[in-house]
């Protein structure tokens, strides 16, 4: 399941790194391996954060996201794959983790600093707001992760739909829902702080 979907998202280049660094991960090169590690757990962090609210679940989905991706380094041509892979993984990793009954309750979100420190690496919709990841984390699992995956990481509706196996119309509902409380939220954090 971990290759369902594409998301419409380019992979960053933040190091501006070849791909002559994955190749020397793929033969075993312990500091290339570990170089690829460091760059692909924060981004599965940050999309398994928003995304379930749960710090502690979404360091287990990064954990799990960075040895999917390890393992799999012969099926990774470049850095923007990396990045599109580890995107795709995560997502997978929340979406099987939301649709388990021990994931159905509302978790709190990460602190603003721990959001804040993580920097940015928003992908379609650049959620680098600690405020709007906090108002993220206190909204319903569902209606956070139909949110997160159509306007943070810029997944089309259908497949967001197809994510979640639900109706168009029950995935325009909640994302409608989500989007008004998070508006209310946002708005009552400002005229509060």
């Amino acid at each position: 399941m971990e290759q369902t979907l594409n998301p419409h998202v380019s992979g960053s280049r933040r190091h501006g790194r070849s791909a002559a660094f994955l190749d020397q991960a793929r033969t075993g090169s312990r500091p290339d391996i570990e170089a690829v590690a460091r760059e692909v757990w924060p981004e599965a962090y940050r999309v398994a954060l928003l995304s379930t609210g749960d710090r502690h679940l979404a360091e287990e989905i990064a954990q799990e996201t960075t040895a999917s991706t390890l393992a799999n380094l012969s099926s990774i041509d470049d850095e923007a794959s990396l990045q599109a892979w580890v995107r795709r993984v995560a997502v997978n990793r929340c979406v099987d983790n939301f649709r388990s009954a021990h994931s159905r309750r509302t978790a709190p979100g990460g602190s603003a600093e721990e959001v804040e420190r993580l920097g940015p690496t928003p992908p379609a919709g650049q959620t680098s707001d600690p405020a709007l990841a906090l108002a993220l984390g206190r909204l319903e699992a569902d209606d956070r992760l139909a949110v997160v995956l159509r306007h943070v990481l810029g997944y089309r509706a259908d497949e967001v739909a197809e994510l979640l196996s639900v109706p168009a119309g029950t995935l325009r509902s909640r994302i409608h829902r989500a989007l008004t409380a998070l508006k209310e939220d946002l708005e009552r954090d400002d005229t509060d702080g």
